[in-house]
């Protein structure tokens, strides 16, 4: 799609059911993982660009980043680390 912020939404929708998903049955495997590392950075580096985006999403963000605490596979870690990374948290 070329609709930037549905995109974003539904970027972080996918990590935020993931997160749920696992917190519910159990852990999955690692590339289970990697696919939803790679959706969260891609939020991330947006909100990273964009204030008006970073306000929108860093709510639910960081909720992700707290739902992700006790995962393992290093997913809560790589959340973590990329969700410190945005500029506008610093400010």
């Amino acid at each position: 799609t070329s609709d930037e912020d549905k995109t974003l939404d539904l970027k972080l929708y996918y990590v935020e059911m993931g997160s749920k998903f696992t917190n519910t049955y159990g852990d999955i495997d690692s590339g289970f993982y990697d696919s939803m590392i790679t959706m969260f950075r891609d939020v991330v580096e947006a909100c990273d660009k964009d204030e008006e985006v970073f306000n929108k999403y860093n709510e639910r963000s960081f909720e992700v980043v707290n739902e992700s605490e006790g995962i393992g596979w290093g997913y809560s870690d790589c959340l973590n680390d990329y969700y410190y990374l945005i500029e506008w948290l610093n400010n």
